[in-house]
């Protein structure tokens, strides 16, 4: 199984730096793959990310926070991108995830210089759930389009849609 690395930064702080635990390991830096949890025993809740940042899952739980990411043209690119119950803001960069959980009470912010881009079909069928994204930037959902459901993806928050084989009636 993937290691899980907890943010424990005391101030605000770059993904990259050494403000991560491991189980008992304090001051680890982020090995790329591994899976990121931001919890409320953070004492920061400022993320940045000044360069191509790769995990497995990111978890974003507890019930005091609101994290941002933030960073002018960086990335974070993750398999599945979690929400349980704290807040996402998504500040500045892209982040870019297979699967997209937010769960009851939670919530996610676009800021204006901002992407999310969610690849999975499972994505649309929650947003048309009841889960809102607060969008000010770009919210893309590349999966699972059709022409039945653009209209309540739109609502739910998206602002871009793929759906190449909705239009051209492909398998």
């Amino acid at each position: 199984s993937l290691p899980s690395y907890t943010w424990a930064a005391t101030a605000p702080s770059d993904w990259t730096g050494a403000v991560w635990t491991t189980g008992t390991e304090t001051g680890q830096q982020f090995a790329s793959g591994s899976n990121a949890v931001f919890d409320d025993t953070a004492q920061a809740t400022q993320v940045g990310i000044t360069s191509a940042v790769t995990a497995h899952d990111v978890t974003v739980s507890g019930q005091d926070y609101t994290f941002n990411l933030s960073g002018d043209g960086a990335s974070l690119t993750a398999n599945a991108l979690n929400v349980t119950s704290d807040q996402l803001t998504i500040q500045g960069g892209a982040v870019t995830t297979g699967t997209l959980t937010v769960g009851e009470g939670a919530g996610i912010t676009v800021g204006t210089d901002a992407t999310l881009k969610v690849a999975d079909a499972a994505t649309a069928k929650a947003l048309m759930m009841g889960t809102q994204v607060t969008n000010s930037g770009i919210f893309e959902i590349a999966s699972n389009v059709t022409l039945d459901n653009a209209a309540e993806i739109l609502k739910a928050g998206a602002n871009i849609l793929v759906a190449g084989s909705a239009v051209f009636k492909g398998d």
